[in-house]
């Protein structure tokens, strides 16, 4: 039951904040589950989901600021203005801050939450095994470090074996015009033993 209504949390939550358009709620809401967010002992806990987003967030909040009237010119250039509107500025800061604040909401409670009671939390509300299976890969694919894939940094050492692995590669010019391969049978098959081992479906 606890795990069940964690998934809801998720939902009514993470969903509802795209219902509040003030801003100072949406900083409260945030703030408070970065709280919640170091407070949780996970290994696997990081930040770089909010790494991932960045640049989608810097564009949406850019085309809010510059849409609208124009309050603060920057270019004019005969009949065109670059300019920023203050009510833009405002609303793409509440679109960034909603984006921010689902995913940081779903990140605590799926850190506070083992794979498997993430999974069987989510079959309880109604979804299907292989759709919670599904979900839980997105997040974790999401929330996952550059590096080793074990929240390493990486280093010399999986710069060398990268840059074997590179050696190994296929380039995609001569898949089209040479028919070459490589290990392009090798990855597929990986990516398939991959999903046998994640998924019970």
């Amino acid at each position: 039951m606890k795990n069940a209504l964690k998934i809801l949390y998720i939902f009514i939550a993470g969903i509802g904040v795209f219902f509040i358009n003030n801003l100072y709620v949406l900083l409260g809401i945030i703030a408070f589950h970065f709280i919640l967010f170091f407070l949780i002992k996970n290994k696997q806990k990081s930040l770089n989901f909010l790494s991932k987003i960045k640049w989608f967030i810097l564009i949406i909040f850019l085309f809010q600021a510059f849409s609208g009237e124009d309050n603060l010119i920057i270019l004019k250039i005969k009949h065109w203005v670059l300019a920023i509107s203050y009510d833009g500025t405002i609303k793409g800061l509440v679109m960034a801050s909603k984006l921010v604040g689902m995913l940081l909401i779903t990140q605590v409670v799926r850190l506070s939450m083992s794979r498997k009671e993430f999974v069987k939390g989510m079959t309880s509300v109604g979804l299907s095994l292989s759709s919670a299976e599904i979900i839980d890969q997105i997040i974790l694919i999401v929330a996952e470090q550059k590096g080793d894939g074990n929240g390493n940094g990486g280093g010399k050492r999986n710069a060398k074996i990268n840059q074997e692995k590179n050696k190994n590669q296929v380039q995609s010019k001569d898949v089209l015009f040479k028919g070459k391969v490589g290990n392009i049978p090798k990855k597929l098959l990986e990516k398939i033993h991959y999903a046998t081992d994640q998924f019970s479906n």
